[in-house]
């Protein structure tokens, strides 16, 4: 699919121009991989909600775990180092 965008300001292209030389790709390729990055960016950033509220369950459960496990110990006069 072909992307037109008009009415770029000078300035800019010559960043993006600099910025896509040092990276050896061209003014197009460099443009593309832009695109292609922002938007997976928005997908990743789903993804890393999805895991930290997992983290942060497990981290819960872990610790009613190790308090039940305490209480447990506790009745049974057991000692956990």
């Amino acid at each position: 699919m072909n992307v037109l965008i008009r009415n770029i300001p000078e300035d800019q292209l010559l960043r993006i121009d600099y910025k896509a030389k040092k990276k050896g790709v061209s003014r197009e390729e460099y443009l593309r991989q832009l695109i292609q990055d922002k938007a997976e960016e928005d997908e990743l950033k789903i993804e890393e909600t999805y895991h930290k509220e997992v983290l942060d369950r497990l981290i819960d459960t872990l610790i009613e775990n190790n308090r039940l496990m305490d209480l447990i110990a506790t009745r049974f006069g057991i000692e956990i180092d």
